[in-house]
Order: structure tokens, then sequence, then C-alpha cells
């Protein structure tokens, strides 16, 4: 669990101002303004919970899936940037991230948002 200090680009951001953090799944190269600005205004100063991929406690650079929780709700950011049709899903590597479900569970997000003609998928 940590602070964002500082969004950083469309998928990473600072936590704790000691770690990079990418959000995994997320193309930083789609709807790249959008994007920053919803973890401006979503994550920006607020603490969260991560899975990441720490394999040592000296890691900087973190690959990680986000949750916020506010009050009674939970989002995970990474699901939520692709279920709103916000972002594009972007395959990652698994190695290191629990759970391994992620991959799955976020390309599912995707297609959710495609079916409904969400964001970037409003003029396909």
């Amino acid at each position: 669990m940590g602070k964002v200090t500082k969004i950083l680009s469309s998928n990473r951001f600072v936590l704790n101002k000691r770690f990079a953090v990418t959000l995994v799944g997320i193309n930083p190269k789609i709807n790249k303004t959008a994007i920053k600005d919803f973890l401006k205004n979503n994550l920006l100063g607020k603490n969260i919970s991560f899975s990441a991929n720490l394999r040592k406690e000296s890691d900087l650079k973190l690959n990680a899936v986000v949750v916020i929780r506010d009050y009674d709700e939970v989002r995970e950011i990474n699901e939520y940037l692709l279920e709103h049709g916000l972002a594009k899903f972007k395959d990652f590597d698994t190695d290191y991230l629990v759970p391994y479900y992620w991959p799955c569970r976020l390309e599912k997000a995707q297609e959710r948002a495609k079916q409904a003609k969400l964001g970037v998928w409003s003029n396909k």
C-alpha cells in the first residue's frame, strides 16, 4: 500500500516518492491524454494497494494491478480503464505478478467496452 505522489505518463506513476509503477495491460500509446487525466483525477494523492512484480525489496520499478478504495467502493484501476473504453489492452508478462488471472480478466473488460462501443471503441 502507498500514496501516489506523481503521474508520469498514461500508464506510469510514482508511489511514495520512490517507486515507479507501471499499470499492466494498459497500452500507453492509445488515448494518452484522457488516461493521464483520469489518473491525475483518480489516483494522485490517494492511497492505493496493488499486486505487483516485486522480486526483491530493493526493486524501484513495479508492474502492477492497482486497487483504490474509496469508502465502500473498490475499483481495480487497470480493469476500469479497459471496461470503460478509456484504454486498450496490451499483453504483458505475468512473471512475478500474482494472481495470474489478470491478463484474462483485463481482456474480458476490454471486450465488454468493445461490445458496448464505449470510449476508444465508439467509432468501431
